[in-house]
């Protein structure tokens, strides 16, 4: 890494997330995240290109973190926007799942009897382990990745996965 951004970094981080939190003061994003993934960009930069930048990378990371904040097409909105999005899409699911498994109290047994099946049947023990831990503990998925080490977008395409299987087989 290039010596003169580290150290421009380390002296002025303070100042760069006073400015991140300034592009995000009525949003629902966390400004040290924004900065956090504009920092690691540049930090995964080819040394040529951090060279390149280093006389204006003040000017640079700020208008990284502008662009971040405020562009919906940038890398921090597609990442992290797309999750966000997914989770407000497995909230309706599991509203549609309990309507799904409780329609009627005589069948309610039946079902969750059904659905224990094909867990055990037909899920492997990490598609079993992920959809019951979401389902029974009404965690996040970000909540999971910070206490598994699991990404957050591979345990919710594998909640998904067993979701979409369970409402084929029911």
């Amino acid at each position: 890494m290039n010596s003169e951004i580290a150290e421009l970094i380390n002296k002025n981080y303070d100042k760069y997330l006073r400015i991140s939190y300034g592009y995000n003061k009525d949003k629902t994003e966390d400004p040290r995240d924004i900065l956090q993934e504009c920092l690691m960009y540049v930090c995964e930069m080819d040394i040529e290109k951090q060279n390149k930048i280093a006389p204006y990378f003040e000017y640079y990371l700020i208008q990284m973190i502008k662009y971040s904040s405020i562009s919906k097409t940038s890398k921090y909105q597609q990442k992290y926007n797309k999750l966000l999005l997914n989770k407000s899409i497995i909230v309706e699911s599991i509203a549609d799942l309990d309507t799904m498994i409780c329609d009627d109290e005589n069948d309610n047994d039946i079902k969750i009897d059904k659905i224990k099946e094909i867990l055990e049947k037909d899920c492997t023990w990490y598609e079993r382990e992920v959809f019951l831990q979401y389902v029974t503990t009404g965690k996040s998925f970000k909540a999971f990745e910070r206490d598994t080490k699991i990404p957050a977008s591979s345990l919710f395409n594998t909640y998904k996965k067993v979701k979409e299987m369970i409402k084929e087989k029911i």
